[in-house]
């Protein structure tokens, strides 16, 4: 058996390839570095601006409320959150509901405000207005369910009855 020849002193081939991704290594670890810092500091500036504008609300609470301004735009918001908090479901599921073959809406209009709903519609003839009409009066989510107006239309070779009216919602009260 020949002996093996270990030569451990030799010139390693390699070295400025080792050299070369050490370089690469350090160079990454401090563009990472760099990158983490600069994102550190942006969060700090956002979290710092958003300190200053939380404490700027604050102080704007504490301030005396006397432009008129404001307090109207707060009315209008208190009305929209109030039309929003109004519970309309019932009342649209119940005018859905309503037998209306012979009777079309035109016009839908709710005051959540005053707990008043206005109502236009098209009928084909005066009987299926006034079957309309009394089948809201049955209806128990409506009060005092009354007849505007109407009008028949004699242009027309159907003669429909356009008709306006208008009742309490009880859902307001």
């Amino acid at each position: 058996m020949d002996a093996i020849r270990l030569d451990y002193r030799a010139k390693a081939q390699s070295g400025w390839i080792g050299f070369a991704v050490f370089t690469a290594g350090i160079s990454a670890a401090l563009f990472t570095g760099w990158q983490v810092a600069d994102q550190s500091r942006q969060v700090s500036r956002e979290v710092a601006e958003l300190q200053h504008i939380s404490q700027k609300s604050k102080v704007l609470e504490k301030a005396p409320k006397r432009n008129e301004a404001s307090t109207l735009q707060v009315r209008e918001a208190n009305a929209v959150i109030e039309r929003l908090r109004t519970p309309w479901e019932p009342m649209f599921k119940s005018i859905e509901e309503m037998p209306n073959a012979d009777v079309a809406l035109l016009e839908f209009k709710p005051d959540a405000h005053k707990g008043i709903v206005r109502i236009s519609a098209e009928a084909k003839n005066l009987e299926s207005q006034l079957d309309y009409v009394t089948a809201l009066q049955k209806n128990p989510l409506f009060l005092n369910v009354t007849l505007l107006s109407h009008q028949i239309y004699d242009q027309d070779q159907q003669n429909p009855v356009r008709f306006m009216l208008q009742m309490e919602w009880r859902g307001m009260r």
